[in-house]
């Protein structure tokens, strides 16, 4: 029996030339996240997207969102301005703000601990310098994904997890 992957990605933020101009992300910034994700996820994978996932015209979102393999969750985030059924007929299996699986919460921006829950994996602040004081090594609860830290390549939910315990991965230079 072939195991099920499970991948995370956040904030992709496709069609947003605004963090180009800002000089927040780097000008090639979509073409390396559509490039990583075909190659490393397949169609019977399941991927989790925290949310933000593209500003623009909503055919060319369409077409990136509907290009991209794998079995999509999207947990909306302040930049996902459609309706839920929109990101369900535009390519993803599931949309909401938040849900449970396991002992995880996902959601885009951080959210407050609940009992029996373990961890609330989330994107939303892109890097820990974006937000005074949040750092997720010493917060037992929180997981902060940030794709640029993650060199915008979605990562295994297992690796993630395992690796977000340790306070040197999020003191990486890239």
């Amino acid at each position: 029996m072939k195991r099920i992957r499970i991948w995370l990605i956040t904030d992709t933020h496709f069609c947003h030339d605004e963090l180009i101009r800002k000089k927040l992300r780097p000008i090639n910034y979509q073409d390396k996240i559509l490039t990583n994700w075909k190659r490393d996820i397949k169609d019977d994978d399941i991927v989790i997207h925290l949310g933000d996932v593209a500003l623009g015209k909503s055919r060319e979102c369409s077409d990136i969102i509907q290009s991209l393999p794998g079995r999509k969750i999207l947990c909306m985030g302040n930049h996902d301005k459609r309706t839920v059924n929109w990101y369900m007929d535009n390519g993803f299996d599931f949309a909401c703000t938040e849900f449970t699986m396991r002992n995880i919460i996902f959601s885009h921006r951080p959210v407050k601990p609940r009992e029996y829950i373990k961890y609330n994996i989330h994107g939303h602040l892109h890097t820990i310098s974006r937000y005074n004081g949040y750092i997720p090594a010493k917060n037992n609860w929180h997981r902060l994904l940030s794709l640029e830290m993650e060199k915008y390549k979605p990562i295994l939910l297992d690796r993630f997890i395992h690796l977000s315990k340790d306070a040197e991965y999020y003191k990486k230079e890239f």
